[in-house]
């Protein structure tokens, strides 16, 4: 030194040199507190300059995450304070899914990229963040300290450095600041968990408490997720409910789904797409559904008519299902089964199953007969028909030899007794009793006595043609509409009630009939087809055998219909359908001559009232060969009683003949239907009787 007191060269050199040796043993001491991991530095492959960069990139990273604004920082830091409040997780969180880091508690177990870039999944984030920080942070490890080469100072970490301390004297912990004994290095713990570049460390810092609350409040990144799940599950689930519910009506109202132009905004979308749009006015769930569906035509939407037919299929499987549980609960049944061809000219056979459901709870026993489905039929034979139905009760599930009753109509495919249907399926199971429709078989019975004799058939066909004059003009209608106490009804061959109705508004009001034919046939206004048509059923009504035929039928098919009704009813059981049955048959036995007289004397009535001509003219009949003597021939009167006491004659027969299975199973079953027998009667001795 010089005697101006300033350093020659060779001491400032000195001195530089000193500064130099400093700075270097410095940046070594605070290298060794803030590094990178060893793996990823031998992952390098010695590699000299990637090791130089990536260390740099670490320091940076951890020295610039502790120079956050104060601002900033005292704000964080006012959340970390709040922090400080929730518990330290236990040992058991600690060794959760034994993991080294929550293990030891140490976040150098944590391995790195060759790019310094932490090697984490979702499910370690997720339990870093709920374990926290203070299991990391090792303050209580002991931190070890280098020796400067020049002085004698140990530099190194401090615990000091864990907290910081506010103008007001303030101590605030550093909460991210972790240390790593096994490393002996320091980490952020946000940029650990959420690393962005060195210049973005507060979105860094932001993130963890952002994860870090929500976990505290909702329980995790896999609930949150899984809970919106549920929500888009209980989304679509309301919106299926929904659309269920509307084809559940339609369904159970008969009621088409589909319309023209299945398109929300068309005219006519269907009862479907309409009641759903309808819902929507007052329903937000529906109202933002179809507004996506308008928005994104191609999206999933559950409104197309494949859906529809599919959700009609899966609710029909499912009340099918209810169904045969409940047969199979109830052990017996009995079947009915009826064929019919349908629109597309298929012959389909109708499943109908009886069964009796009782609940021991409550003591209500229900007899009910469900239909379950339409089976196509191939072959119309006996063998075909036995086939069809043993194959359809084997497909529901349902042991034939528990069936206990076979019900058809009087068809000789199905009720014949030497090969039909009913006498095959008795052969398998001698316990599956036939029983055949009485109502049908009275209504055929009727059938056949109607048209025993051209006579008959003339009448009713008259009375038929009676009907569509009138039905033919509503002009016409309107006129008959006014002038008679009943209109004209259509008759029908399978429904007897319909022509029981059809004779009963002629017979009422057949003078007004008249006299309202009458007028349209010399009525100069109306047309030349309405007065022709009127004078020909004036002629036709104007006949002894329509006047006579008309009490008889009117008086015989209400008998009738009276009775049909009554087998119609659902209270109707075995005993009192073959006692109705049988006092019919008695009825008509024993009423035959009285009824036939009367119908003559009310016929003559009229014909004298009508001046209807009660003689014809005999025609002689070319002798046969070895005949002497010429037919004397009958009168029209005589004529008349005969047919009408051959109809009787035939009634009569088919209800006998067509009645024997229900009096044989009466004779059976029906002591334990007739309750005033079992009620005033020796019910024991009874009982024994009847069983044997």
């Amino acid at each position: 030194m010089s005697s101006t007191g300033k350093l020659s060269g060779a001491q400032r050199r000195k001195r530089k040199a000193k500064a130099a040796e400093e700075a270097r043993k410095s940046s070594k001491l605070l290298a060794a507190f803030l590094k990178v991991d060893k793996e990823a530095e031998h992952d390098d492959l010695g590699s000299k300059s990637a090791n130089e960069e990536s260390e740099a990139k670490r320091m940076e990273s951890e020295v610039t995450s502790d120079n956050i604004n104060d601002s900033d920082e005292t704000s964080d830091e006012s959340e970390v304070v709040a922090e400080q409040e929730d518990p330290k997780p236990g040992p058991s969180q600690q060794i959760y899914h034994n993991n080294p880091i929550i293990t030891f508690g140490d976040i150098g177990f944590m391995s790195f990229t060759a790019a310094a870039r932490p090697c984490i999944d979702d499910a370690t984030k997720e339990l870093l963040v709920k374990t926290g920080p203070d299991a990391f942070r090792n303050e209580d490890a002991t931190l070890p300290r280098t020796l400067s080469s020049t002085k004698a100072v140990a530099r190194g970490m401090t615990k000091n450095w864990f907290h910081k301390s506010l103008p007001n004297g303030q101590q605030v912990p550093r909460t991210w600041l972790l240390y790593s004994p096994h490393k002996s290095a320091a980490y952020c713990f946000c940029c650990l968990l959420f690393p962005h570049s060195p210049s973005n460390m507060r979105k860094s810092f932001l993130e963890w408490k952002e994860m870090e609350r929500a976990l505290r409040l909702k329980g995790g990144v896999d609930e949150i997720l899984e809970k919106q799940i549920q929500d888009e599950k209980k989304r679509w689930r309301e919106i299926l409910k929904r659309i269920i519910d509307v084809i559940k009506l339609l369904a159970s109202q008969n009621l088409a789904l589909r319309g023209h132009v299945e398109q929300l905004d068309s005219d006519n979308p269907g009862n479907f797409l309409a009641t759903l749009k309808f819902l929507s006015f007052y329903d937000t769930l529906l109202e933002n559904h179809l507004k996506n569906v308008r928005e994104n035509p191609h999206s999933v939407s559950y409104l197309s008519h494949d859906i529809q037919n599919e959700f009609l299929s899966l609710l029909a499987g499912a009340v099918r299902d209810k169904i045969i549980k409940e047969i199979k609960e109830a052990k017996y049944f009995g079947i009915l089964y009826d064929s019919t061809p349908d629109v597309s000219h298929t012959e389909q056979l109708s499943q109908v199953i009886h069964y009796v459901q009782s609940d021991f709870e409550t003591g209500n026993v229900r007899v009910k007969e469900t239909f379950i489905k339409f089976v196509e039929l191939d072959k119309k034979d006996a063998a075909g028909y036995e086939a069809i139905i043993l194959k359809s009760l084997q497909d529901d599930g349902l042991n034939f030899l528990d069936c206990h009753a076979q019900m058809y109509d009087n068809a000789a495919v199905m009720s014949g007794s030497i090969s039909g249907v009913q006498t095959r399926l008795r052969e398998r199971n001698p316990k599956a009793v036939f029983i055949n429709c009485d109502n049908h078989s009275l209504n055929l019975a009727g059938v056949h006595a109607a048209s025993v004799d051209p006579t008959i058939i003339t009448f009713f066909g008259t009375v038929q043609k009676v009907y569509s004059f009138f039905s033919g003009s509503t002009t016409r209608w309107k006129k008959m509409s006014e002038m008679l106490d009943l209109t004209v009804k259509k008759e029908s061959d399978t429904r007897w009630s319909a022509r029981e109705a059809a004779v009963r508004a002629i017979a009422v009001s057949y003078g007004k009939l008249v006299g309202l034919l009458q007028s349209l046939n010399e009525d100069q206004h109306e047309s030349t087809d309405t007065r022709a048509k009127a004078g020909i059923l004036l002629k036709s009504l104007l006949t002894f055998n329509y006047v006579v035929y008309l009490y008889f039928w009117n008086k015989v098919l209400h008998k009738i219909n009276v009775v049909q009704k009554r087998l119609q009813s659902p209270n109707m059981n075995l005993h009192e359908a073959a006692t109705d049955l049988d006092s019919l048959w008695k009825n008509f036995t024993d009423d035959r001559d009285n009824l036939c007289a009367r119908s003559l004397q009310q016929g003559l009535q009229l014909a004298d009232k009508w001046e209807i001509a009660t003689e014809r003219r005999m025609r002689r009949k070319r002798l046969m060969p070895g005949e002497s003597e010429p037919d004397a021939g009958l009168s029209v009167q005589d004529e008349a009683s005969r047919v009408m006491k051959l109809s009787l004659d035939t009634l009569c027969q088919e209800l006998q003949e067509r009645s024997i299975r229900l009096q044989e199973l009466n004779s059976k079953f029906g002591f334990l239907l007739n309750v005033q027998s079992l009620i005033n009667g020796d019910v024991e001795s009874d009982l024994v009787h009847q069983c044997q």
